[in-house]
């Protein structure tokens, strides 16, 4: 089977926007519903639906106000349809199950590691691009 090529940060937060989209066409109910049952506020629920992606904390949020866990809107939203996550990443999955056994101190303690991870992503790119940064690394 041929490897799917990674989509991008945009494709990605469209395709988080129309799950959560679905869920709440499905519950009936308006962006303020979602906010009344914990979620963000209704303007943040509408940006997120229409593909700008909000903070974590904030993404988790709506997700459980519709009924949803992260990992199944993160799911939903990246690996090819009718395909486990293991599909679309072979560690992707078991992230996903670390996250969902891990009790909120340590969800927050694996949400804090992938900002630590993104920033020195960020770092590294910068220090390849320009050769005046590499000190940096």
């Amino acid at each position: 089977m041929p490897k799917p090529t990674e989509p991008t940060l945009a494709a990605i937060a469209h395709a988080i926007g129309d799950v959560l989209k679905a869920r709440r066409d499905e519950l009936e109910w308006s962006a303020t519903d979602v906010q009344r049952h914990g979620g963000p506020t209704y303007h943040t629920v509408l940006k997120t639906e229409a593909g700008t992606l909000p903070s974590l904390s904030l993404l988790e949020r709506h997700a459980i106000a519709v009924g949803l866990s992260l990992k199944a809107v993160l799911a939903a939203a990246v690996a090819p349809p009718g395909h486990d996550l293991a599909v679309f990443s072979p560690d992707a999955s078991e992230v996903a199950r670390t996250f969902d056994q891990a009790g909120p101190s340590g969800q927050n303690a694996l949400r804090e590691m992938a900002k630590v991870i993104a920033l020195a992503g960020r770092r590294r790119r910068l220090a390849l691009a320009h050769p005046t940064h590499r000190q940096a690394l």
